[in-house]
């Protein structure tokens, strides 16, 4: 059924992708479209998303939350297709009138890395934020990885990878991501 849900189209398939957000317990604004293809992935029917008035996700584009993920999306945000929010545990909020181009992932859990004798899934994982502030461009296959808070007013060139945090005002480009000048 799910599946389904997820690639019916037109005016039914938008219909029908909202009330299955709705019915995993995502709390959603006005006028918001959840395109072809593009879907919230969870165990739990309780997940902890709120997503305000205007939000468009584009085809294909995924979210996947764990049981003590936390998803914001603010007003007037628009994703691009092949976006993949995935939250285990940790938290993303997503400021208004932001812009996330095709391709990104964004990504606030990352596995602890402190002994290399011992196999990464029995350190653990690092669950974190990410805050991504009002009115942010990312570009095109961006990656944006744990514990980031992305500034209002700001530029994410394509292809970039965040690992710091970027002030407000700001263009940031690169691997890892650097401040460039305009």
């Amino acid at each position: 059924i799910e599946m389904t849900i997820r690639y019916l189209p037109n005016q039914m398939g938008l219909k029908l992708r909202k009330f299955y957000f709705r019915y995993k317990g995502a709390k959603i604004g006005k006028n918001c479209r959840i395109f072809f293809g593009s879907f919230l992935f969870s165990k739990s029917r309780k997940v902890d998303v709120t997503i305000g008035n205007d939000f468009h996700i584009a085809q294909n584009s995924k979210i996947h939350i764990g049981e003590r993920g936390h998803l914001i999306i603010k007003d007037r945000v628009k994703i691009s297709s092949d976006v993949e929010l995935i939250i285990h545990n940790g938290r993303i909020v997503i400021g208004n009138n932001t812009r996330i181009s095709r391709g990104c992932t964004i990504i606030p859990n990352n596995y602890i890395l402190n002994d290399l004798n011992v196999t990464l899934g029995d350190q653990g994982l690092d669950c974190g934020s990410i805050i991504i502030g009002d009115n942010v461009w990312i570009g095109v296959h961006c990656v944006i990885l744990n514990n980031v808070t992305i500034g209002d007013n700001c530029v994410i060139g394509a292809g970039s990878v965040v690992t710091r945090d970027v002030p407000s005002l700001s263009v940031y480009a690169g691997n890892p991501a650097k401040q460039i000048n305009m």
